[in-house]
């Protein structure tokens, strides 16, 4: 919406230095107020980091004193992004990534394309293509006030069926309660919902190009 806004009012270029700004503003704040979190380094947090650069310039976060001076600890190593790859060999793992990136592939392409179709399909303006986001905020914030309820109650119905307690407060023997099908048990009608709005979204946007 804000983009739309900035676009309709003072042109494209404006998203990007409202960009610019917004993410000088966040690095400076960074600088200023975030503690280091590297465990390599502060541990827990309490410990003094011994390099400056390692220091905010306001230690009003920080848990540490100044006269806690801890030794650096070893020499810091390069990471690698690629050692994640290897959570794809377990089966289980690969199933639950490549479920939640082909989601993920069908809302980017909604994302990105939502805007531009709608300005060349139905003429709005960059401003009104922006308001056409507004559904996605609305329905990701009410998601929140029921998913949670829904995952509980598949929980605890597939544990009285097994004659389990519901307790939460009790630990689950996992071996024994599949608790990721107790949880996966309310996703087949939101994506059934999903499918059928993709379907019906590309099948309106056709129908009025080709009308």
């Amino acid at each position: 919406m804000l983009g739309g806004a900035l676009s309709y009012a003072a042109g494209w270029e404006w998203i990007f230095w409202f960009l610019t700004i917004v993410a000088s503003l966040c690095l400076a704040l960074v600088a200023i107020f975030l503690p280091e979190t590297s465990r390599n380094i502060v541990g827990n947090g309490s410990a003094r980091p011994a390099r400056r650069l390692c220091r905010p310039l306001w230690k009003i976060m920080c848990h540490w004193k100044d006269g806690d001076d801890e030794p650096p600890r070893g020499g810091g190593r390069i990471p690698n992004p690629l050692r994640s790859v290897k959570i794809l060999l377990r089966k289980d793992n690969a199933v639950v990534i490549l479920a939640c990136g082909l989601m993920y592939a069908v809302y980017t392409c909604v994302t990105a394309t939502l805007a531009t179709l709608f300005v060349e399909t139905y003429g709005v303006n960059e401003w009104q293509a922006g308001l056409i986001y507004l559904p996605f905020g609305l329905g990701g914030t009410c998601s929140t006030f029921f998913s949670g309820r829904l995952m509980d109650r598949s929980y605890r119905k597939a544990r009285a069926e097994r004659g389990l307690p519901t307790d939460k407060a009790r630990g689950d023997d996992l071996d024994n309660f599949p608790i990721e099908k107790a949880r996966l048990a309310v996703m087949w009608w939101p994506m059934g919902v999903t499918v059928v709005s993709v379907v019906a979204y590309g099948w309106v946007v056709h129908f009025k190009q080709v009308g």
